[in-house]
């Protein structure tokens, strides 16, 4: 009997692996062209409402790294064609996407200004249709790794700015959509690089981590990860972790 047992326990197992292991198809190439085309690796690039599945990267096809987009509306089954969403001589680069329902939100760095800025833009109608680039920071220095985040109607943004002489994580939101932003808000304050911050919401808890330089061991730099949270929507918010 506990032969006959043991036996159908193999079965189970290896049948339970065989169901998981059929749950990945195939790749599937998303880009074609004859340069780059490159994800933000520090961001969300795709982001899914039932079927609908979007996506956006930056591309070197034109000569010029601009940002793109393209969409799935059968699970990812089959991809409509690569829609550019920016057009200007400079680098546009590191995109993050956010989405509510048809409404899509797209961040990125742009050099369009003689320095790199944030710029978003907007489609109210599930990426067929894109309104026009809005330009977020206006600092003196680099501006990048943009990363955003949706709760109902707030927008919550994150980056690398240079402003200060040294790489710190930025804030900011909007509460309307992204209709209007309010003012940069500086999130670490130390004398070594903070770099490439990723943020999460959920209601009004707003949860940012990022790469940190501070802890220097000897000569030799020591990057980890650091991390904090504003519990009253981007309002405020506690120490570093």
């Amino acid at each position: 009997m506990k032969k006959i047992i043991f036996i159908l326990l193999i079965v189970f197992c290896t049948i339970k692996i065989d169901d998981c292991s059929a749950q990945w198809e195939p790749d599937v190439r998303l880009s074609d062209s004859l340069f780059e085309s490159r994800i933000t690796y520090s961001a969300t690039c795709m982001a899914s409402n039932g079927n609908e599945v979007h996506m956006v990267w930056f591309d070197k096809r034109d000569g010029n790294y601009e940002i793109y987009y393209k969409r799935s509306t059968n699970g990812g089954s089959n991809w409509e064609a690569d829609k550019r969403l920016t057009n200007n001589t400079a680098v546009s680069q590191h995109p993050s996407l956010a989405i509510s329902g048809q409404i899509l939100h797209v961040v990125w760095s742009d050099f369009r200004d003689g320095n790199y800025e944030i710029y978003y833009k907007q489609s109210t109608d599930g990426g067929s249709n894109w309104g026009s680039d809005i330009r977020l920071t206006n600092a003196t220095a680099s501006s990048g790794y943009p990363c955003i985040a949706l709760s109902g109607q707030v927008l919550h943004l994150v980056w690398r700015d240079v402003r200060d002489g040294n790489n710190e994580i930025y804030y900011k939101r909007s509460t309307d959509g992204g209709s209007n932003w309010e003012m940069d808000t500086r999130l670490t304050n130390d004398t070594s690089k903070s770099d490439n911050p990723v943020v999460a919401v959920s209601g009004s808890v707003v949860h940012v981590s990022w790469a940190d330089e501070r802890d220097q061991i000897g000569t030799e730099w020591n990057i980890e990860i650091y991390y904090k949270r504003s519990t009253d929507g981007g309002i405020s918010w506690g120490a570093d972790i």
